[in-house]
């Protein structure tokens, strides 16, 4: 069963805002994905109100995400920031409002009954902040595209791109030789 770390009861909310101070598992917002997992602990605060009989949720969530680098294959860590703007509108989920200024739809979301789970949309915000092609360091070097050995661990025997005889350059020797026929 999912964990009910955030869910709010709505009534308590006509009483006050309510402050959430976040440490859980990555288990508690099911942040299982499949080229990445989550170490150590979801972090940070929420603060849930009400205005009028809208419910708005703002704060900040943090997680440590590794992923695998696209350039060496080794482990990607990244550090995950989501910062939380939810409004949440009494009603039925998935109807979709009429244009806004820009001329784009925009679906809000809506709570009906006594209890509002954030939890749904807190790990969607969580989840856009990883990035879309993780490196394990800004100057990673990558794998050699012929022998594919890790060039950031060691250097390879395989030709260079500076040398004349290289896959590179030959395209360049071919093309010096064409010549255009009348």
């Amino acid at each position: 069963m999912k964990d009910r770390f955030f869910l709010v009861e709505v009534e308590s909310l006509r009483q006050g805002k309510i402050v959430l101070d976040v440490d859980q598992p990555p288990g508690s917002l099911d942040l299982d994905v499949e080229n990445f997992h989550f170490e150590g602990r979801v972090t940070g605060r929420l603060v849930y109100m009400m205005s009028g009989s809208d419910i708005l949720i703002h704060g900040a969530l943090r997680a440590r995400a590794v992923g695998q680098c696209v350039r060496c294959l080794a482990p990607a860590p990244c550090d995950v920031r989501a910062d939380v703007g939810l409004a949440f509108l009494p009603g039925t989920a998935g109807v979709e409002e009429p244009l806004d200024e820009e001329g784009e739809s925009a679906i809000v979301d809506y709570y009906a009954g006594d209890f509002l789970d954030p939890a749904e949309q807190l790990r969607d915000l969580l989840l856009l902040e990883l990035p879309a092609l993780p490196v394990c360091h800004a100057d990673c070097r990558g794998l050699c595209p012929q022998c594919g050995a890790n060039l950031n661990r060691e250097t390879c025997s395989c030709r260079k791109p500076d040398d004349p005889e290289s896959e590179k350059d030959a395209w360049k020797a071919n093309l010096r030789g064409l010549r255009l026929s009348e």
